[in-house]
């Protein structure tokens, strides 16, 4: 704007409003009973967002190699596909792995669920439960990112405090992947090739995942305020009295 000749003095930078619209905390009271039923034999609970088609295949994938490798921890998987009609597809993708696929919708109006066997995956074929399924995971993968996308939302994930990882395709979000990435807050492949190898390592160290999902969180806040400070320059332009909030 000051390039095409606007007055500096009335131009003004706010920040990204969008950080405003993550609460910090959010979804940690229902998450406690869902977690406990993903992790009831103690298993790493694996949530991999807002998928595209082939992404659930590499991070299926990328477990089962885990799995088999000597002092593994167990995981149990949860899929939430960006587009809840490709559903189908996705449990076919779990049982041609030799998995169980554990479909949301049959189990969400019931008073408790049943429990589920080592290698069931939980597929969330509803729109709406992604954060739910965040607030009770110990690692994050963002989708639309291993693939020529432009990435998904991980500021979600970051302000519940969790772990997350991405792929290299993140233009979507390019300036939040470059604050997260300057505060050390996620963990970033370069190559979808680089994926199970960072999963892993993630997945078996406890200390490493802490660690970034405090850093993430932090990063959330520190970059909160931009609707207050856009509000205040309205009402001050307008004259209008301060709105309530």
């Amino acid at each position: 704007l000051v390039q095409l000749g606007v007055d500096p003095a009335r131009v003004f930078v706010t920040g990204n409003m969008k950080y405003d619209s993550v609460v910090v905390g959010r979804h940690q009271e229902g998450a406690d009973a869902l977690r406990g039923w993903l992790s009831a034999g103690g298993e790493r609970v694996l949530v991999a967002g807002s998928t595209h088609d082939d992404e659930e295949a590499q991070v299926l994938d990328a477990v089962l190699a885990l799995q088999r490798s000597p002092g593994a921890p167990q995981v149990r998987v949860v899929l939430v596909p960006r587009h809840p009609e490709r559903s189908p597809s996705v449990c076919d993708a779990v049982e041609q792995r030799g998995g169980r696929a554990v479909r949301w919708s049959a189990l969400r109006e019931r008073q408790e669920w049943p429990p589920l066997e080592p290698g069931d995956v939980v597929v969330v074929d509803t729109i709406g439960q992604l954060q739910r399924f965040y607030a009770a995971c110990d690692l994050a993968f963002v989708g639309g990112s291993l693939i020529p996308h432009g990435g998904q939302n991980m500021l979600e994930p970051a302000a519940l405090g969790r772990a997350v990882l991405f792929g290299p395709h993140t233009t979507n979000f390019r300036r939040d992947v470059e604050l997260l990435l300057a505060a050390e807050a996620v963990v970033q492949v370069a190559t979808p090739q680089q994926f199970p190898a960072a999963l892993d390592r993630l997945l078996r160290d406890d200390a490493a995942r802490q660690a970034l999902g405090a850093r993430a969180r932090q990063v959330i806040t520190d970059n909160q305020g931009a609707t207050r400070r856009t509000l205040e320059l309205v009402e001050d332009l307008l004259g209008t009295a301060p709105v309530a909030r």
